[in-house]
């Protein structure tokens, strides 16, 4: 089920119903269930195997990707039919969700496609508990970090589906960061938000890693994760829309976080949605962004819009 991903080819347009054909092949000589394809479990095992290897006093680190929660939403069992025990949207070929404004048209089935999700995330979260608890009770999470996360979320909102496209909104990009180190107290919470690039930084500064490359981005948390604080900054999330690698991206969007404010702002064209128009939002007060606060404060969007600008021309530039 690599085939729709292997080669840039794809975006021509004539080979994804070749490989989605090929796709089904596995599938229908039985060598695959389609609960099977998306089980977090096998990436765990063979992770669990790496991480039982020699050694020889060395650290070891351990990146286990993990596909789901991400359609097609087809839990294993016991988790397929936990929170909807409907016979549909059980397979491969249609548990999976319209994208952007295409997620409209399944409106009968938006509750039902969460409810998929909601099921894929149960067996993660038991995949990953289930695999904790053996590192731990083997003895070697004692001194150990682990680091949990993602690269985006799924929306299920009426208007918008998916988990990619240029609206940028908190259930796209608000995604989980968990971590466990010595010295970080067990359940404590952090509220400010930060941003991927301060994940590497971060897991150096806990490695005792004092030097790290000049044009890294990002900062520790570790002041953060230690009862201390750090200085509020911007912190910015992009989606760019598929075109040319060879020139500056024309069609993208961008927003920026800061002091409680998101200012979202669209360039160029994006698929699958039209009549975007740049937004303000007070997050803390508005978190599902369903007010645009642009027109009654101009003055804060004029100056969020500018280092977000600034921002993507230094981004652009590397």
């Amino acid at each position: 089920l690599w085939l729709p991903d292997a080669c840039t080819a794809q975006d021509l347009g004539l080979l994804p119903p070749i490989t989605r054909a090929l796709n089904q092949i596995p599938l229908s000589l039985g060598l695959w269930a389609d609960a099977d394809v998306f089980d977090a479990r096998r990436a765990l095992a063979a992770g669990a195997q790496l991480f039982r290897r020699p050694a020889d006093g060395r650290p070891v680190m351990l990146w286990i990707h993990l596909w789901p929660p991400h359609d097609p939403y087809v839990a294993p069992a016991p988790h397929m039919g936990l929170f909807d025990p409907s016979p549909r949207l059980r397979s491969l070929n249609e548990a999976v969700p319209l994208y952007q404004e295409g997620f409209i048209q399944q409106r009968a089935d938006h509750a039902l496609l969460q409810a998929r999700y909601d099921e894929m995330i149960s067996a993660v979260d038991a995949a990953v508990g289930d695999f904790l608890g053996r590192q731990r009770k083997a003895g070697r999470l004692s001194n150990a970090i682990v680091l949990i996360s993602a690269d985006h979320g799924d929306s299920f909102l009426p208007t918008y589906g998916g988990h990619a496209g240029p609206l940028l909104h908190p259930a796209v990009t608000n995604i989980p960061l968990i971590l466990l180190a010595p010295g970080i107290t067990p359940g404590s919470r952090v509220a400010m938000p930060v941003e991927q690039v301060d994940l590497a930084p971060t897991l150096l500064d806990l490695a005792g890693v004092a030097r790290r490359p000049g044009d890294m981005d990002g900062r520790s948390l570790v002041p953060l994760l230690t009862g201390g604080s750090l200085p509020e900054v911007p912190i910015f999330t992009m989606n760019l829309e598929r075109q040319s690698r060879f020139r500056p991206p024309t069609d993208g969007s961008a927003a920026i976080i800061h002091q409680g404010w998101k200012l979202t702002h669209h360039w160029g064209r994006h698929a699958g949605m039209s009549g975007l128009s740049d937004g303000l939002t007070d997050i803390e007060a508005d978190w599902l962004e369903t007010e645009n606060r642009l027109a009654e404060d101009p003055m804060r969007a004029r100056s969020l819009k500018a280092m977000l600008l600034a921002e993507r021309e230094r981004q652009f530039r590397q």
